[in-house]
């Protein structure tokens, strides 16, 4: 018996990118996401190096509702 699978979309939220596109390129450039942390609510951790999401999309989404 053979089992089928169907890809409807592809997404992805990443150091590199929002979007599958984004990342794709990022990827196919040879670009990494590792770096510095810089978001200030994280200084206080040991590790000082990683791939920190810089910007997330809102979707139509209050940022409070995201946090509670």
């Amino acid at each position: 018996m053979q089992k089928r699978v169907v890809i409807t979309g592809i997404g992805g939220i990443c150091g590199l990118g929002n979007d599958a596109a984004a990342m794709w390129d990022a990827m196919r450039a040879g670009r990494s996401a590792i770096g510095p942390i810089d978001n200030p609510s994280l200084h206080d951790l040991k590790i000082k190096t990683g791939c920190e999401i810089k910007q997330l999309p809102d979707h139509g989404i209050d940022r409070k509702q995201v946090v509670s």
